[in-house]
């Protein structure tokens, strides 16, 4: 099971091994004159550090993406339910699709019009972001 502290901590790592390859390498006198006289050996440490960049981006992304896809996956097992007994569960069913960064259920409010879920943690990066709402007559 995921928690928020272990996507907390792959995000740190990913950025301090970027900032170590930008330490080691990026105003270093000795990087400045490698630049001039290997300038196939700069194209590598480039690549090195957009790399450590872009796994951050693209580990965040993939988060959010499966937060997105299990909040409708929930979304219409709730619409399931509804359409069997004729009413709205009063809690969040059992077996539905985890919040993919704590692992914890998400977050289920009955609204005015339908229903919302959003994720459990306010801690958790993207959190601030509006919640998933979904529509029920």
């Amino acid at each position: 099971m995921h928690t928020l502290r272990d996507y907390q901590d792959k995000i740190a790592e990913l950025k301090n091994l970027e900032k170590k390859y930008r330490d080691q390498y990026g105003g270093s006198r000795h990087a400045k004159l490698m630049t001039l006289t290997h300038p196939e050996k700069v194209l590598g440490l480039r690549i090195m550090v957009m790399a450590g960049t872009e796994m951050a981006r693209s580990y965040e992304f993939r988060l959010r993406s499966a937060a997105r896809l299990n909040a409708i996956k929930a979304g219409i097992e709730i619409y399931l339910f509804k359409a069997k007994t004729g009413h709205l569960p009063q809690e969040l069913p059992q077996g539905l699709p985890k919040d993919p960064y704590t692992g914890q259920d998400l977050r289920y409010e009955i609204t005015e019009g339908g229903f919302s879920l959003s994720l459990p943690d306010k801690n958790t990066p993207g959190s601030e972001y509006p919640l998933w709402t979904f529509r029920v007559q």
